[in-house]
């Protein structure tokens, strides 16, 4: 079965490359080939003309690979189509990672057409080759029923797969499922470990939620830690939620001393940073204000300036 998938995703790409008639597109693919594999890898040798090519590329599908993932970070259209030729070639040769890549191709339409079942196709022989990055993609797309039935299950199984390799963004998603209790038993605990987990990598929405669950009150801070400590350490990293949230507070008075000026300052940066709920919070609070304190909070959010490490050993909370 994993053959058969990776070669029904393969053969199109190579029929783009060796030509038609190369590759036989007959059902179960029976027509294949393995020498064009080879005549493919000697092609990539032979292609001085790329920008990316180099001679370690030779007979090596990480290196090939690497090839691929040179050509995606040039960015453009031409470079996202090379980019899906050397992944292709790697692919071919069974390599994890480049089967990630092209399902990371496919999902963004780099390259390719969008399409979410052939990337889902890709991550799912990837997550076979134990890829991380894979898991997590795959977990996303059973999340959200993109290319795949909806399934919060096997997103939590996927996202469990991949944090346990400390991946943050999975740690996040698995503690996002535990806290809502989908596809998985609610438990705000856990919740908050994953997203202790994920923020202590350097992930800001988990920061962010981590302060959310701390402010409920429904888990008990570690020694050290607060809901606002973890507001401001996504806030002061640019994080536009969280910005809004420290709004609320300062202008409310709650956990925080009240500051209608450091309010509207957090209301202005996250506004500036796509936060769609901050405009009617400074709306209200602007009538409470004076010209003056206006003017000071539009200066501090002028000034103000992001923090810039992303990791934290849960020292600024």
């Amino acid at each position: 079965m994993t053959a058969n998938w990776r070669w029904q995703l393969i053969i199109p790409g190579l029929l783009a490359i060796v030509g038609s008639g190369a590759v036989s597109t007959a059902a179960g693919h029976e027509g294949y080939d393995p020498r064009k594999v080879l005549q493919l890898q000697n092609q990539a040798e032979a292609e001085r003309n790329s920008p990316f090519y180099s001679r370690e590329a030779e007979g090596d599908a990480a290196a090939l690979t690497r090839l691929g993932i040179a050509s995606r970070l040039a960015g453009g259209a031409a470079n996202d189509v090379e980019a899906v030729k050397w992944f292709r070639m790697a692919a071919a040769l069974g390599y994890g990672e480049a089967e990630y890549y092209l399902g990371l191709m496919a999902e963004e339409g780099r390259g390719m057409a969008r399409n979410c079942t052939i990337a889902a196709r890709w991550y799912d022989l990837a997550v076979r080759q134990g890829v991380a990055e894979a898991q997590y993609r795959l977990g996303v797309l059973y999340e959200t029923g993109c290319g795949v039935p909806g399934d919060d299950a096997a997103a939590a199984r996927l996202y469990l797969m991949a944090a346990g390799r400390h991946l943050p963004d999975a740690e996040f998603r698995l503690g996002t499922l535990i806290h809502d209790g989908r596809g998985i038993p609610r438990n705000d605990a856990d919740a908050a470990r994953w997203f202790h987990k994920a923020a202590s990598r350097g992930s800001l929405p988990a920061a962010f939620a981590l302060g959310q669950l701390l402010d409920d009150g429904n888990v008990a801070p570690p020694p050290g830690e607060s809901a606002v400590g973890w507001y401001h350490y996504a806030a002061d990293r640019g994080y536009a939620p969280a910005q809004r949230q420290l709004g609320v507070l300062y202008a409310a008075g709650r956990l925080v001393a009240a500051d209608r000026v450091q309010a509207m300052m957090w209301f202005n940066l996250a506004i500036a940073g796509g936060d769609g709920e901050a405009a009617a919070l400074k709306e209200r609070l602007a009538g409470r204000l004076t010209p003056f304190e206006l003017l000071a909070a539009q200066r501090r959010a002028r000034l103000w300036q992001p923090t810039t490490d992303c990791t934290s050993s849960q020292n600024s909370p």
